[in-house]
């Protein structure tokens, strides 16, 4: 019977995952995976430049106050990566 508790792939944070899957995918998924979200943060930054100018010092703040949402927020993103580099990768 499958056990999750003896699988690897199952052990470890999403986070944990998702490098190893940037570090051993093959370079071309791994690069264009990367340049999107790349392109995701600067177009980001470049609204918040004109929406709030002193966005990170709010964002600073915002880390700390809200740290579990950061988390879940940053594994979520996580997985949604993964699934653009495996679903290449087929």
């Amino acid at each position: 019977m499958f056990n999750v508790e003896d699988n690897d792939i199952f052990s470890g944070s999403p986070i944990d995952k998702w490098y190893e899957i940037i570090f051993h995918a093959h370079r071309g998924l791994a690069e264009g995976e990367l340049n999107r979200i790349l392109e995701n943060l600067a177009l980001c930054e470049m609204l918040l430049d004109e929406i709030e100018p002193d966005w990170e010092n709010k964002i600073m703040k915002l880390k700390f106050s809200r740290e579990d949402s950061l988390n879940t927020r940053m594994n979520n993103l996580a997985i949604e990566s993964m699934g653009n580099i495996l679903t290449q990768s087929e």
